[in-house]
C-alpha cells in the first residue's frame, strides 16, 4: 500500500503485485481450471502480502461477469482450505487494511519488478514523470494547433514564383512550367501553367499558345477539351484549393481529383508544387 499526497488531498491506494490482466473469472474455462489458477496468482500474491489480498476483477475493457456472485461461491467450495473471496469494492479493502498503511515506505519509485508478478513497468508512482508528460502533450497539441493555423491563414508570402520541370511525355524533351502569384494576404491568387511544344514543322511554342490549333479534340474526340481549356480547369483547382495537395496522381499521371481535367498532368503538378513550394521559402536574393 502507499499514500498518495497532493496539495489539498491525500489518496490511499495500493501497490498491486498481480495485475487486472490476470482476470481468470472472464476465462472460457470449468470452474475447476479457474481454481486452480486463482489459487496459484493468490499464492504468489500472498508471498508479499497480509492475511487481506486484494484481487482486482473487470478491467478498462473488460467487464465483470454476470455470474461473478455464483462463480465466486463455486470456487470458494473449492478453495476453502486455503482462501475465501469475498466480492465488495476498494473501499471495503481499504477498511481492511487501514492500519498497515503507516508500515508502507514510498521513496517515489515503484518500477523494481524483481519481487513481483506484473508487467514491467505498469505500475509507477512517478508523479512527477506523469506530471511532465501532461504538459508535454498540452505543449504539443498547442504547437499542432499553431501549425493548422498558420497552414489555414498566411501560407504564402507575397510574390510571384516560377519554377520548371522536364516533361517526359512520349520523350519529346517538352518542359513544363508555372507561374504563382501569392497576393498580401498570403493567399495563392493565381497560377498559369504551360509546357513548351515542338509544332511538325520545327517551331517552337506552347501548348497554352496554341490553342484549337493544338488539336486535342481532333485526334481524340472523346477527350474532355482542348489541352488549354483542361489545364485551365486544373489551374482553377489548384487556386482554390490553395495548393496541389489535394491532387493524387493515378499509375497513367491522370488524376480524378479535378473534373473536366482527363489529360496527363504529373509534370504540370511538379512544376507548380515547386513553386508553391518557393512561395513557402523564398529563395535569399
Amino acid at each position: 500500500q502507499l499514500l498518495l499526497q497532493g496539495s489539498d488531498f491525500d489518496i490511499d491506494t495500493v501497490n498491486l503485485v498481480r495485475g487486472y490482466f490476470n482476470d481468470v473469472f472472464s476465462i472460457k474455462t470449468s470452474i475447476e481450471k479457474k481454481a486452480e489458477l486463482l489459487k496459484d496468482n493468490l499464492d504468489k500474491i500472498a508471498e508479499k502480502s497480509g492475511d487481506v489480498i486484494l484481487l482486482p476483477i473487470g478491467a478498462d475493457h473488460l467487464g465483470v461477469e454476470m455470474d461473478i456472485a455464483n462463480q465466486i461461491e463455486a470456487v470458494n467450495e473449492i478453495l476453502k482450505d486455503n482462501y475465501h473471496i469475498k466480492l465488495g469494492s476498494l473501499f471495503d479493502y481499504f477498511k481492511k487494511v487501514e492500519d498497515t498503511f503507516n508500515q508502507f515506505e514510498w521513496n517515489d519509485e515503484l518500477r523494481d519488478n524483481s519481487k513481483t508478478f506484473t508487467l514491467q513497468g505498469c505500475y509507477s508512482s512517478r508523479l512527477d514523470l506523469k506530471r511532465e508528460n501532461v504538459e508535454c502533450s498540452y505543449l504539443l497539441d498547442l504547437a499542432n494547433s499553431f501549425v493548422r493555423q498558420q497552414k489555414e491563414e498566411a501560407k504564402y508570402i507575397e510574390g510571384t514564383y516560377t519554377a520548371e520541370i522536364e516533361d517526359d511525355y512520349n520523350n519529346e524533351g517538352n518542359i513544363a512550367s508555372a507561374k504563382v502569384v501569392v497576393d498580401k494576404d498570403g493567399k495563392i491568387e493565381s497560377i498559369y501553367l504551360d509546357t513548351t511544344y515542338k509544332t511538325k514543322d520545327g517551331k517552337e511554342t506552347t501548348k497554352k499558345a496554341l490553342g484549337n490549333d493544338y488539336n486535342m479534340k481532333t485526334y481524340n474526340p472523346s477527350a474532355a477539351g482542348e489541352w488549354f481549356e483542361q489545364v485551365e480547369k486544373l489551374e482553377k483547382a489548384i487556386v482554390e484549393n490553395q495548393g496541389v495537395d489535394f491532387i493524387e496522381l493515378k499509375e497513367d499521371n491522370t488524376t480524378d481529383a479535378v473534373s473536366g481535367c482527363t489529360i496527363k498532368i504529373n509534370a504540370l503538378v511538379a512544376a507548380a508544387e515547386k513553386a508553391i513550394s518557393d512561395a513557402r521559402n523564398p529563395k535569399a536574393e
